[in-house]
């Protein structure tokens, strides 16, 4: 029998005469066993094999799905084996994604356009749009454009050179054909990525619904290049994140602290379209040895201001535009600029705040921003010139009327005056959006005309058609979202699988609770917990932890003295030395959640220690109480904050209580996810442990018997009895955990009731007694069970046999031992 691969190569050669692209086979077959390669099976004559997903049977054959590499997203990897049933009687198609998973590189990527023809409702376009989506793929030079495998739709392809594009796994891959999705998009102007089926994913390359008829895969358009690494946006890679759905759109050169506002500015803004202006400045831009990416998620461009005022000195562009930047560094963007009508750029610095030239001005958010290729306002012209504005007259003030004049001719007014006129002083305002022109008499004018203005006695005025605020088509509106989607073979075929860190307790990068009563050991197990997590050692002695990871807890409640006692007995339990944990880290330090300076603090702190755990105890001081019962305040504080872990790929704990209500009305009852206190909490948070007491703590004791209660939208759910005993009053204080079903803690506690009863009803008898008489005296029933126990305690020493006379007859009787 053939080995898959084998089997694949040999059935596409023997088709290849009668495909309609046959040139796409060769593409294929050129790399034979080397490309990713998704092979999938009709059911035809067969039934489901019981436990085996997408795998038929006749009763001589079993055939199934094939997907070559295994783990392609992660680590790859395969392993060629014998195909022992026919190919050819059972593929239905047989798809590729353009990456050579052996050489790992990308070889071309493919996009999927699906006419609305033979979909469901709402999946698919429109002819006429699929023809506008043709038209653009075919006016780009490196875009190879088919017909889909059934003929109605589109496939165009990207192909890169011999040496490919390095790409670890089928993720990058996936992000490198979203990078150049968007590449394509503002190189025509097209948003190709609000049309598409399938990006970077598994193309068709042969399948049964093909005919001659159809023209499936037929060839439309050659690409007349292809690309290189070279060829590509610098910050294709950043697309992972989004690939990976770590974030919603690939990151900007924003900082962190300023990332929501700029998703703000980002989010309110009209989509203007790129026109040929703007493609010429992308180019221009591209050119001028300063980096200039487009981001296409965000429909802006990242570049350098003064790589715009280099274009701006060419004389090619309207407007004023000038920048107090150097360009000491042209590798590093410092700006961004949306599109406008008409060829305009909105341009805007990255951080609000940023000191610019006097024709920048800040926004009521604080974005420092400008105009490009735009024709300014009366207070940008007057500015550019030195016009000093003036609020009592509303207006600027200019040393000359010169250069008042050439305020106006920015604005497109020419104003021609004599010669004797031009040293006086002049003012500009704004009048009903008209230009007003006041120009000061000097001494001796008072009474002096000057033709077509309106003399007055201590100046000259004039109104001016020219608008001083032209409309720069900047409406504000809620931008187009498009909202992404997956067939079902794509989440068939994708990896998404969950990383826990603590089996059954803790998945990795998802918010975690840690929950309970007053005084129920929330932080002593969140403790415990860090340290098992930086360790590797079994969570509470009994949860296994998959991986040791680097941890941070934040505690300001118990105070570092009590942290310190508590994590070293912890550590004696486990036989370590606190000092040797190199994982972990401890502070004092409670971040605010509602004040940016603390989550830029943290956030530095998650960069510079590399945690992949943040631990922060407990919440209200970090939330504070004035808002506790608004849902909309509480869930975006907690956003915030998981926003923040997540960039920096690391997951969040936060010890918090129950409410005293649910302590009251459901005493030693297990905690549900119901009774966490604050509004959101409950709505925010992915998983949790919730603790709560079994029974009422017995002061001195140092016994405390606890409901442990896990779950988490993952999936896992599950409930435990937890003891600890930390040593009662006057002893040694100590770390001792036991985690026990609810069934066995119930036997355990009966049991124990059972021999603390007939005990305590010994020492009436201090001359012993019958079994009878004692197991009457604690109002226990004389049966096996009670026999066993009274046995048992004699073979732990408790009791003694001792005969018993009862009317000179004698008995087999107990009495307590002396040490008991």
């Amino acid at each position: 029998m053939p080995k898959v691969t084998e089997a694949i190569q040999n059935f596409l050669r023997a088709r290849r005469t009668a495909h309609n692209g046959p040139d796409l086979l060769d593409r294929i077959l050129a790399h034979p066993g080397a490309m990713e390669i998704q092979v999938n099976v009709a059911a035809d004559n067969g039934e489901l094999v019981d436990g085996k997903r997408s795998t038929y049977t006749d009763g001589e054959y079993e055939w199934f799905n094939v997907r070559i590499p295994k783990n392609a997203a992660s680590e790859p990897e395969f392993r060629d084996y014998e195909l022992r049933w026919p190919l050819d009687l059972h593929v239905e198609g047989i798809g590729w994604t353009g990456w050579d998973w052996q050489a790992r590189r990308s070889r071309a990527v493919g996009f999927d356009f699906d006419a609305i023809t033979g979909h469901a409702k709402g999946i698919g376009v429109s002819n006429e749009e699929l023809e506008r989506i043709k038209q653009a793929a075919m006016s780009l030079p490196y875009v190879e454009v088919r017909k889909s495998t059934g003929g109605a739709g589109l496939h165009p392809y990207v192909y890169f050179d011999d040496e490919g594009v390095p790409t670890a796994n089928h993720t990058e891959h996936a992000a490198l054909a979203r990078c150049i999705l968007g590449m394509m998009s503002s190189e025509t102007g097209f948003d190709f990525a609000s049309q598409i089926d399938a990006c970077g994913g598994n193309m068709w390359f042969w399948h049964r619904k093909m005919t001659p008829e159809n023209e499936g895969l037929k060839l439309i358009k050659p690409a007349e290049k292809v690309l290189s690494i070279s060829d590509l946006p610098a910050n294709w890679r950043d697309h992972i994140e989004v690939v990976t759905r770590r974030r919603a759109k690939v990151r900007v050169q924003v900082e962190n602290e300023y990332l929501d506002p700029f998703e703000a500015l980002t989010s309110a803004r009209r989509v203007v379209p790129l026109d040929e202006t703007h493609k010429q400045i992308l180019d221009e831009l591209s050119n001028s040895g300063f980096t200039t990416i487009w981001v296409s998620d965000h429909h802006l461009c990242q570049t350098h201001t003064k790589a715009l005022e280099k274009l701006m000195e060419s004389g090619k562009y309207k407007g004023i535009y000038r920048t107090i930047s150097q360009g000491r560094n042209p590798g590093t963007p410092n700006c961004f600029w949306f599109p406008l009508e008409n060829g305009g750029c909105r341009v805007y610095r990255f951080s609000p705040g940023v000191r610019e030239a006097e024709t920048w001005n800040q926004d009521r958010e604080g974005w420092t921003n400008c105009y490009f290729n735009c024709r300014p306002n009366l207070a940008t012209a007057a500015k550019a010139v030195g016009g000093q504005e003036d609020p009592d007259y509303r207006g600027f003030a200019f040393a000359t009327v010169a250069d008042a004049i050439k305020t106006a001719e920015v604005l497109g007014q020419d104003i021609t005056l004599p010669e004797s006129l031009l040293s006086h002083e002049a003012r500009l305002k704004s009048y009903s959006g008209r230009l007003v022109m006041h120009i000061t008499k000097k001494p001796g004018e008072r009474d002096q005309p000057l033709d077509g203005w309106i003399n007055r006695q201590l100046a000259w005025s004039k109104v001016f058609d020219v608008h001083t605020n032209p409309k720069c088509d900047e409406q504000i509106i809620k931008r187009r979202i498009v909202i992404p989607y997956l067939s079902c073979a794509e989440l068939d075929s994708g990896s998404y699988e969950l990383e826990y860190l603590i089996d059954g307790i803790l998945v990795a990068l998802q918010p975690f609770i840690l929950a309970g009563a007053r005084k129920s050991l929330k932080t002593t197990i969140l403790i415990a917990m860090a340290i098992s997590l930086a360790t590797g050692l079994p969570f509470l002695g009994h949860f296994p932890v998959k991986r040791a990871c680097r941890v941070i807890v934040l505690s300001g409640e118990s105070g570092l003295s009590v942290i310190q006692e508590t994590a070293r007995r912890i550590c004696r339990s486990m036989n370590i030395q606190l000092a040797d944990i190199t994982n972990l880290i401890w502070s004092p330090f409670i971040p605010q959640l509602d004040d940016t300076n603390h989550l830029n603090a943290l956030e530095q702190l998650i960069k510079d220690t590399s945690c992949e755990v943040v631990a922060v105890d407990p919440a209200y001081l970090a939330m504070g109480g004035s808002e506790a019962g608004n849902v909309f305040i509480q869930g975006e504080k907690l956003g915030r904050i998981s926003r923040l872990c997540e960039r920096n790929k690391a997951g969040l704990i936060l010890a918090h209580h129950t409410t005293r209500t649910s302590e009251r009305q459901g005493k030693h009852k297990p905690p549900e996810l119901d009774d966490i206190a604050w509004a959101g909490f409950s709505e925010w948070t992915r998983q949790w442990v919730l603790v709560g007491r079994r029974e009422d703590y017995v002061p001195g004791s140092g016994d405390h018997h606890l409901w442990l209660s896990a779950g988490a939208a993952a999936g896992h759910s599950s409930l435990w009895a937890l003891d600890i005993s930390e040593g009662g009053a006057g002893l040694p204080r100590h770390w001792e955990v036991t985690v026990s079903t609810p069934s066995e803690a119930y036997q355990e506690k009966k049991t124990g009731s059972l021999r603390q009863r007939i005990l305590a009803a010994v020492p009436d008898f201090p001359n012993g007694e019958t079994m009878s008489v004692i197991l009457a005296n604690a109002g226990v029933k004389h049966d096996k069970k009670a026999s066993a126990f009274v046995e048992m305690l004699v073979n732990e020493g408790k009791l003694i046999r001792q005969n018993v006379k009862k009317k000179g007859v004698t008995y087999d009787g107990f009495c307590l031992t002396q040490a008991t």
